[in-house]
């Protein structure tokens, strides 16, 4: 999961961590006595089961070698200890049915087994161990998948070198890349035949040929060479690494594992393929291997990402309430006000009773132009989700205007007023909710704007689930963005992902959606902060979450980290709140609306686009970033430089003269110390040691200018 405040065994499931889950469930099986192998975040991991199970012994396991080395540390405990009887051994982020472990130490008691294991039928897409079998149903040994990847990228790269006497690199990468898409581990598997593919010239099939035989093209087990194809095909069943040991058997087994695998690992699996062909001198097999197939999947889980550990809690929470005879309650419909088949929304549009136009009336003004245009952009928004996605699709009409900021512009993120006042362009979304995680987007100006389709779990997947500034921080994140620079559905995740880091104990639901906007694009009008609130209102009614006004607009706010840029949530909050006709004064940290006045009447606001473009998602948000990094450090040495008032400073709002109690003259003082220009060299060297962190993460976000202007910006 690869956060740095909780290890992976302590993520809470369904109101607990999974460790202790996963052992109340063994003890409850009648295995009492436990042994706990710790390494990253030992101390972690020892108070969390140590406050339920204060009997539990640890040992440290210095360097992570794999599955088989920690479990070698624990056996060797074991030994010294004496014990002699059965051992079970499992990984502690399992999450188990009691009964699995009660069927399992039944079959090693009746069959008198020196090793039993369990395992799954086999489905598309396991990532665990194959066990292989021969014909008449032996026990061969367990593959782990990089293994046979490994062999199937090494045969796949030979038959396409067959025949020639140089390739070029560029086909053969592309033809890996389909095989293992992550590139660190595609790496890793490749060996000494990756430096080859990152050539840029042609290669020597010749060389290709002799690295390609020595990292391998098959898999060796049971003394046999099979390809990865045969090991696919002779495994019908995955390892779930759930084990059951005779004592002495794992002693001598475990102390002789070897790492010579695509992993460079010691791996628990390889007990079980010792074990199942170890022979006498008379050829008869020394130990007694049984496998206990599991046909409930969902009898034991396991996660390796956010995604998954999603998964995890909703089949959980399922299984919770059925065994408590209560199945989980179903929220409660949307209202047939909003939610209607997309059909009968059309016939309303068409129409165009009276209501109807009262109520668009309110939303912008008696013009008829404008109204006429207004029914005519929504009917257009609909008339696409029904011929794109089915007429009777139940869905929601999701609408978001674009800003102005008449003044304060830009402060919200130091905790500053803004007086904001929505305008007469919007983004229009029609959505209706899936039962999937899918999100699939298709626009009224689809020349400009193309279809779209992401997943959430694709994009949670392997990636860092600390917190959301750290997500959105993380390396891949970023190169997911820059990989996407300038695409509008950028926004829509934005929205969606927001939605479901927050929401960690429920899989956010995705949406067909139909969206059309005449909000200019790059204008300062808050098209894209537009996108982001459209999309978030839809994603809350959908999937029925009951947010405060300060969540929902935190939610957008931080959303749109996602894209790069670092600001607040004055644009969303004017686009969520603000009503025609009304400049509303907005305050932050806490979000609070404080008030609104009336827009004069008789005035009128003219908005002129200068085409000067400034799109966050595709380079203006560093420039952005910049700016409120300036705010920032600017902060941060005022902070250094009066300490006698650091108490008071939380936010940049706060150099005031009411909050410092000092006189206004006071403050220009304070402003006079800040240089300007200066450069991130000078800065590092005038703010104290222990900003050094922040500053990294500042700067960071945006590329380093020749100087930052302090005193003009704060």
């Amino acid at each position: 999961m690869r956060s740095h405040d909780t290890h992976k065994v302590c993520f809470e499931i369904a109101g607990e961590p999974a460790i202790l889950r996963n052992l109340r469930a063994i003890e409850s099986a009648g295995v009492t006595r436990f042994i706990v192998v710790v390494g990253a975040m030992a101390t972690h991991v020892m108070t969390t089961v140590a406050a339920r199970h204060p009997g539990a012994m640890f040992v440290y396991q210095a360097e992570p070698l794999g599955t088989g080395h920690a479990a070698r540390l624990a056996a060797e405990a074991l030994e010294r200890m004496g014990h002699r009887g059965p051992v079970f051994v499992t990984m502690g982020d399992k999450i188990i049915e009691p009964r699995v472990v009660t069927e399992l130490l039944g079959t090693f008691a009746s069959t008198q087994a020196d090793m039993a294991f369990m395992t799954v039928p086999k489905a598309s897409g396991d990532t665990e161990g194959r066990i292989v079998q021969s014909s008449d149903g032996a026990i061969l040994g367990n593959v782990e998948l990089s293994d046979i990847q490994r062999a199937q990228l090494m045969d796949r790269l030979a038959r396409a070198a067959r025949g020639k006497r140089t390739v070029r690199p560029e086909p053969l990468r592309q033809l890996a890349t389909a095989v293992v898409s992550n590139p660190s581990k595609l790496k890793r598997l490749l060996g000494p035949v990756a430096p080859l593919l990152e050539k840029k010239d042609p290669i020597s099939v010749a060389e290709l040929k002799k690295q390609i035989e020595a990292t391998g093209r098959t898999v060796s087990l049971a003394g046999r060479a099979f390809t990865a194809a045969q090991i696919e095909a002779a495994s019908p069943t995955v390892n779930i690494s759930l084990y059951l040991f005779r004592a002495q058997p794992m002693y001598e087994t475990l102390a002789k594992l070897k790492s010579n695998n695509a992993q460079g690992e010691f791996y628990l699996t390889d007990a079980i393929n010792d074990m199942a062909t170890a022979r006498g001198s008379n050829g008869e097999p020394l130990h007694r291997v049984r496998m206990v197939v599991l046909e409930d999947r969902d009898a034991v889980l396991s996660y390796n990402s956010p995604d998954e550990l999603l998964q995890v809690e909703s089949v959980l929470r399922r299984r919770l309430a059925a065994q408590a005879g209560k199945p989980l309650a179903k929220p409660s419909p949307l209202s047939r006000r909003i939610l209607k088949p997309a059909s009968s929304w059309i016939a309303l549009f068409e129409k165009f009773p009276p209501k109807l136009r009262s109520h668009l009336a309110t939303l912008y003004g008696n013009d008829s132009a404008s109204l006429d245009e207004r029914r005519a952009a929504i009917l257009a928004t609909l008339k696409l989700f029904a011929t794109r996605y089915g007429k009777d699709r139940e869905v929601i009409i999701s609408r978001a205007p674009g800003r102005v900021n008449l003044m304060g512009r830009h402060v919200d993120h130091r905790g500053g007023h803004v007086n904001v006042m929505a305008i007469n362009r919007e983004v229009v979304i029609v959505a209706s909710a899936r039962q999937d995680d899918t999100v699939r987007l298709v626009n009224t100006e689809s020349q400009q704007h193309l279809d779209k389709e992401f997943r959430i779990a694709e994009l949670l997947g392997g990636l860092t689930w600390e917190n959301w500034l750290h997500y959105v921080n993380s390396q891949q994140v970023q190169q997911i963005v820059l990989n996407s620079r300038g695409d509008w559905s950028n926004y829509v995740k934005a929205a969606v992902l927001r939605l479901q880091e927050s929401n960690r104990h429920v899989q956010v639901l995705g949406m067909d959606c139909a969206v059309s906007g005449n909000v200019s694009m790059a204008a300062g009008l808050s098209s894209s902060s537009a996108v982001v609130v459209a999309t978030a209102a839809a994603a809350v009614a959908l999937n029925h979450f009951d947010l405060t006004a300060q969540q929902f607009v935190d939610l957008c706010g931080e959303g749109e980290w996602f894209v790069g840029s670092r600001g607040g949530s004055a644009d969303h909050a004017a686009i969520r709140f603000s009503q025609r006709g009304k400049v509303a004064h907005v305050g932050f940290f806490p979000f609070r609306i404080e008030g609104s006045s009336d827009f004069p009447p008789e005035l009128a606001l003219l908005i002129a686009n200068s085409h000067v473009r400034a799109a966050k998602s595709e380079g203006a948000r560093s420039r952005f970033n910049e700016k409120v990094a300036t705010y920032e450090l600017g902060f941060l040495l005022l902070k250094d430089r009066f300490p006698q008032y650091a108490h008071l400073l939380e936010h940049l709002r706060d150099v005031n003269p009411t909050r410092l109690g000092v006189k206004v003259g006071e403050i220009y003082s304070m402003l006079r110390t800040l240089p300007e220009p200066v450069t991130r060299k000078q800065l590092l060297d005038t703010l104290a040691p222990h900003h050094r962190p922040r500053l990294e993460k500042i700067f960071a976000s945006h590329q380093e200018p020749d100087g930052y202007w302090l005193r003009s910006v704060v």
